[in-house]
């Protein structure tokens, strides 16, 4: 069902390219880009069948409301996802704000996905297809904006390019940017106010081998979200001499390094690293093995900014 209404309606479209794209053993993936794409195609409420809703919805919906969300109990950290200069990071999204307070949005929480209601065509969604499109063309071409999220829980990375960060990374966004035509309605923690029941019938993911948790992590080939991926390019001399004084990290976000005549060299500490003119955004991220490729040198002395 799921596929022929994607076929159907979204022929020819790179939203369909990237639903075709998942790998099997990211089905969830594919779920939530389906969820997404059919209430932007008609609106309506979609809820997890294995959840509940007390309060019958002609009750829950406002003749006003075009997009309802709640929140989880879990704060939102978006650099968890997220590379620094990847636009909904946590970095790029409270970058202009610098010394200023940045606001509290929903509460700093994340935004559920097992039930949220929206008008058709609606903004958010709109912008949720785009940003996970985007995401899985740079898994796809080894241009990394995601973090190793194959070192942490794998099925994080689910979580990250289709699931409930991408969904409150992007309304934080279209928030940020004061979108006039972004309405939305917040209804609490876990639509409480209303009922509501996260995995009302549930199942241990250790008792349901076939749960896309328990498959991710079991899986050994490390590539779980996608089908397929481009060959990764190796560091070549010409690279190497292109990032000379650039600083580089591998996509675990771990030691930040310099490259300095074809080695990388740590830096020790966050103070050198303003010292030496760096902000985050110029920070190139590769891939763990690519970065594992260049000779290590010696530290950078330590440094203390003007």
């Amino acid at each position: 069902m799921k596929d022929a209404f994607m076929n159907a309606t979204f022929a020819g479209t790179s939203l369909l390219w990237a639903y075709n794209m998942i790998s099997p053993l990211a089905g969830a993936a594919k779920a939530d880009i389906w969820r997404y794409a059919v209430l932007w195609t008609y609106g309506g409420v979609y809820i997890d069948d294995d959840s509940d809703m007390m309060t019958p919805l002609d009750q829950v919906v406002e003749p006003t409301d075009t997009c309802i969300v709640s929140y989880e109990k879990n704060g939102f950290n978006a650099n968890r996802c997220f590379i620094p200069r990847y636009h909904l990071s946590d970095y790029s999204a409270f970058r202009p704000y610098h010394e200023n307070k940045a606001p509290s949005i929903f509460h700093g929480r994340i935004l559920l996905n097992w039930a949220i209601m929206f008008a058709p065509r609606h903004i958010l969604l709109e912008e949720m297809m785009k940003n996970a499109v985007e995401i899985i063309k740079h898994e796809y071409f080894q241009d990394k904006v995601l973090r190793a999220l194959n070192a942490a829980y794998r099925w994080e990375v689910i979580m990250c390019t289709t699931g409930p960060s991408l969904l409150t990374a992007t309304a934080r966004e279209l928030v940020l940017r004061n979108v006039s035509n972004f309405q939305y309605r917040l209804a609490g923690n876990d639509f409480r106010p209303y009922g509501g029941k996260f995995k009302a019938i549930h199942t241990p993911v250790r008792n349901d081998p076939h749960h896309y948790m328990h498959v991710m992590a079991h899986d050994k080939s490390h590539k779980t979200l996608l089908k397929e991926y481009l060959p990764e390019p190796e560091v070549t001399s010409d690279m190497l001499k292109e990032w000379q004084g650039q600083s580089i990290q591998g996509q675990n976000g771990k030691e930040i390094f310099v490259i300095d005549k074809g080695t990388r060299r740590g830096i020790p500490n966050f103070d050198t690293f303003v010292a030496l003119n760096f902000t985050l955004a110029d920070v190139i991220v590769i891939s763990d093995t690519r970065l594992s490729s260049i000779p290590l040198g010696d530290s950078m002395p330590k440094m203390t900014p003007p």
